[in-house]
């Protein structure tokens, strides 16, 4: 079978892996391979570079005994996802055994939370796959079961957030009516190549939202678009940035993703290069690059690297502790506001930053107040999300950071700002002529 280091449902028996910031693992399936081309992977087709831990899923036992799946497996399968190993030596593979229903008993070294799947075409109403934070009366939230776990006594160091590279999606009742908490009557259609109905692979997202009105829920962090009366929540490099830093802020040991086959992995359904949603993770938890010890200033790649950025994107940093400042701290996983859940993603001409407003929500001591503007026709829009600039593929280029005497339109443009507007990071307004101004904590 090849040394493949044993992984039991959620528990895992390893030494430490002391060769990165925080743990990255990844999940591949041995059923990924059989979908149809473009979208079947093999081991061989995965980078050993992406992620510190490769799980492969899943094994079976009999009489005792740890069997494959498919013959397949331990003759093809085994011997090219340990091959990975020759590339990068500090690689660790492991083989999972069982699946979602299939448990027993070990010592942990770590523990991988199954933080998605929170919402689904199973429920009657529209709802977030895996929402960083929790909405009034509806607790579920990638947050609230870390933090649930850590309640019960794990060290936050031993606990790992899971990721999804995939999309949950609804049917709606009524085309007009798309919202968060929307009436639905049960899965969209299956995807092209996943073939399963109510889920999308985040390749398959891709090619959904090109055609299909995206939008932002600014309480929890993530997206979410529709067509017709099909819906769908997702995952994209925003919406993984901010659960890094989450992780990182609240010292998790770090994060599962499942699965890397459903990630786009030869970049060509998102058009932002491999693994794109992997790279964010590896970027700001494997690499550390929001380490709060070297420099203050840091950009956020949201894993893509400067090619992947086009010419037109302007450059931008913004100060650490203000980036992670955005995010309720560990306690205040619910947003108090209850009469809006969700705002319209911003989008700006080229060479433009918009600043959203709406009414504000209270984070705690923080005030956001993001606004609601509409993709112009024809233009290659630079998108603001939240405080993110994001290209018009979706990839965030990075936090918007106003400072005093910043325009926010080049000379002779306006960006049709209200009066006065208060930037989601709530110390900064923005006046009719571009200026920005300090404001006093809350």
């Amino acid at each position: 079978m090849g040394k493949l280091l044993l992984w039991v449902g959620l528990l895992l028996v390893l030494k430490h892996h002391d060769g990165a910031a925080h743990k990255l693992v990844c999940y591949f399936t041995n059923w990924a391979f059989s979908r149809p081309s473009p979208a079947s992977i093999l081991p061989r087709d995965l980078d050993p570079f992406l992620c510190t831990h490769l799980v492969f899923a899943f094994a079976s036992m009999n009489n005792n005994q740890i069997v494959p799946k498919d013959p397949l497996d331990e003759k093809i399968l085994y011997p090219e996802f340990n091959k990975l190993k020759e590339r990068n030596r500090g690689l660790k593979t492991l083989l999972s055994v069982g699946g979602w229903n299939f448990g027993t008993s070990r010592l942990l070294d770590f523990i991988s939370v199954l933080s998605y799947d929170l919402h689904g075409s199973w429920e009657k109403v529209t709802g977030h796959n895996s929402p960083l934070f929790s909405l009034p009366g509806d607790p579920k939230s990638s947050a609230y079961v870390m933090n649930y776990w850590r309640q019960l006594g794990v060290p936050p160091e031993k606990l790992l957030m899971g990721l999804p590279t995939y999309g949950r999606t609804f049917h709606l009742l009524r085309a007009s009516q798309n919202e968060l908490r929307a009436e639905a009557v049960g899965p969209a259609a299956p995807g092209k190549y996943t073939k399963q109905a109510g889920f999308l692979a985040y390749y398959e997202v891709c090619s959904f939202v090109r055609r299909a009105k995206k939008r932002w829920i600014n309480d929890q962090y993530v997206p979410y678009a529709f067509k017709g009366k099909e819906w769908v929540g997702y995952d994209d490099a925003i919406s993984f940035g901010y659960k890094a830093f989450f992780i990182k802020r609240e010292h998790f040991g770090g994060a599962m993703v499942w699965t890397l086959d459903l990630d786009d992995f030869r970049g060509d359904f998102c058009g932002t290069g491999p693994f794109p949603l992997v790279h964010t993770l590896n970027n700001l938890l494997v690499n550390d690059e929001f380490s709060s010890t070297p420099s203050p200033k840091f950009w956020f790649s949201t894993a893509v690297n400067s090619s992947r950025i086009g010419p037109e994107m302007p450059t931008m940093t913004r100060d650490l502790t203000t980036g992670l400042g955005i995010l309720p701290l560990g306690g205040e996983a619910v947003a108090t506001e209850t009469h809006r859940k969700s705002a319209t993603m911003t989008t700006a001409p080229r060479g433009e930053t918009a600043t959203p407003t709406r009414t504000p929500l209270s984070f705690g001591r923080r005030t956001a107040a993001p606004e609601e503007k509409t993709e112009s026709p024809g233009e290659k829009p630079l998108t603001t999300v939240g405080h993110l600039a994001v290209s018009p593929g979706g990839i965030g280029v990075g936090p918007v950071h106003l400072q005093t005497g910043q325009k926010v339109t080049p000379p002779g443009r306006k960006a049709g700002v209200p009066e006065k507007v208060t930037t989601p990071s709530g110390k900064m307004t923005v006046t009719p002529d571009g200026r920005a101004e300090t404001l006093e904590r809350l």
